[in-house]
């Protein structure tokens, strides 16, 4: 702000010429040179310091005629906003707070000022200090605001069913919920989603509460049947840059109240646009996968239906494909299911009564937000015994990608079966014929203290393989080759040089 904008502002308020405002301004022929030449004020001129360091803001007797100076910017084509009154200026305070240090709140919260924004005005309330808010009754501000915009308060309506906020709130973080829904189906009315979002004095929720996370399932359950479920916008809803209802689950260990099939039911795609706004470290918090999979699990009745139309195709179709904004995640499969791996001996005898099998292709099919194979998945579901009878049966083998391959921050299927103690599985030397060096790569990726352990068993292993693998090459040997105490394939195998 220049000193002619400074000066022709403050006389538009009506600030007498000693006023501190006007510290620094010469009143002078130079300046009425410069008043001459002024430009019209801008909206930048207003939310900006003055050349002395002060904000007109910092004056009560700003805020009493605050609709003037409105006025004239709009004539101007500088229309200010709710929304102006609650950003940070130079000096760090928001408009909103100065008033509140110059004791005039009353004229900050002119109902004129803020209708069509109520949201912004209980942000801006709970912005403010709580003992500069004492003794103001700002129901009745917001209630004014309300009926401007041909709305009546939630809280009006719960005081006509002999409810008062803070006894609603008590209801979802205590045993009266069941009361205060009797009260409320008792005048037509039902606990709605807005009644979690009344806030207490501080501005907060009631979901900062921890005993309040007890009664979310039944609170989602009294919800769905009126047709009301939380999304994305309600669990990002705080007040004033306070918790919002999803970082409130996070520092309670609640988020997987939130991310379940019961809250998502038949909504992937929501549940994924939230998940999608998380920061980072809380990502990593949450198996979207898992819980997304769960959704897909009464889906895949229908879409993989166990019976005579079953195919390996049908398996292998899209069942669920993610927003088309969110380009990095992939579709999901019926193979990818953990029910689809619960019934594969039944789903395997059906293919085969039709002349069809499962091969190590398909079983490589991608599936998933991350793309994991669906080789990973049935080592996830304790299916990878499956895996490897599909693998017999249709003559293929694993290869090192199968089994050690793996997107950031997720698992390989060496890491699960590791995790679940099924290595063993692994040191079947028939898995290995014309194919040990993956043996090899196995060995290669352990952690030394599996090494340490296992070290007599793969080289058992690795012998093994070799013998089979040779005596695969010339089939009519009546006696095998004698076994070489390193294995010839892979010298570098248990046993042999380091």
């Amino acid at each position: 702000m220049n000193k002619s904008a400074q000066l022709i502002i403050g006389m538009m308020l009506g600030f007498e010429k000693s006023h501190q405002i006007f510290q620094g301004v010469d009143w002078d022929s130079d300046m009425a040179d410069q008043l001459l030449d002024a430009k019209p004020i801008t909206k930048e001129d207003v939310f900006s310091m003055t050349p002395n360091g002060k904000s007109f803001f910092e004056f009560k007797q700003t805020w009493e005629k605050l609709r003037k100076l409105f006025d004239h910017l709009a004539k101007n084509g500088h229309e200010a906003t709710a929304n102006d009154l609650t950003k940070v200026m130079e000096n760090d305070k928001t408009p909103i707070q100065m008033a509140a240090e110059c004791n005039a709140l009353e004229d900050a919260f002119a109902p004129d000022l803020w209708a069509g924004n109520l949201d912004k005005m209980e942000d801006a309330w709970y912005s403010i200090d709580k003992k500069k808010r004492e003794g103001k009754d700002f129901l009745a501000m917001k209630r004014t605001v309300a009926q401007m915009e041909g709305k009546e308060l939630r809280e009006d309506q719960l005081a006509k069913a002999g409810l008062e906020v803070r006894v609603v709130r008590e209801a979802v973080k205590g045993g009266t919920l069941a009361q205060s829904i009797e009260k409320l189906r008792a005048r037509g009315d039902h606990l709605r989603l807005e009644d979690a979002l009344l806030c207490d004095d501080d501005g907060d929720h009631v979901f900062t509460l921890r005993l309040s996370w007890d009664n979310f399932d039944k609170l989602c359950l009294e919800w769905k049947l009126h047709g009301e479920y939380p999304d994305t916008e309600f669990f990002q809803f705080s007040r004033a840059g306070r918790a919002s209802i999803i970082q409130s689950a996070f520092d309670h260990n609640m988020q997987n109240r939130v991310f379940n099939k019961k809250v998502f039911d038949g909504r992937p795609d929501e549940m994924i646009r939230l998940y999608n706004s998380l920061s980072d470290h809380h990502k990593q918090l949450i198996d979207l996968d898992y819980v997304l999979e769960q959704m897909l699990e009464e889906t895949s009745v229908d879409a993989v239906p166990v019976d005579s139309d079953l195919t390996v195709e049908r398996l292998t179709d899209i069942i669920y494909t993610p927003p088309a904004d969110m380009k990095s995640w992939k579709p999901v499969i019926g193979l990818g299911l953990k029910k689809t791996w619960d019934d594969i001996t039944k789903i395997r005898g059906v293919l085969k009564n039709k002349g069809e099998s499962l091969s190590m292709d398909d079983l490589r099919s991608a599936s998933g937000l991350h793309g994991e194979s669906c080789v990973l998945k049935a080592a996830q579901f304790d299916k990878f015994h499956e895996v490897l009878s599909i693998m017999r049966e249709s003559g293929g083998q694993l290869t090192a990608e199968d089994l050690l391959s793996k997107q950031p921050g997720r698992e390989s299927v060496l890491d699960v079966l590791l995790d679940k103690k099924q290595l063993d599985m692994l040191l079947k030397p028939d898995l290995w014929v014309r194919n040990v060096t993956t043996l090899g790569k196995i060995w290669d990726a352990l952690p030394d203290q599996i090494k340490k352990e296992k070290k007599q068993a793969f080289h058992e292993a690795y012998t093994e393989a070799n013998i089979l693998s040779l005596r695969s090459l010339n089939p009519s040997t009546a006696k095998p080759p004698e076994p070489q105490v390193t294995p010839p394939i892979l010298p570098r195998g248990p046993g042999g040089p380091s």
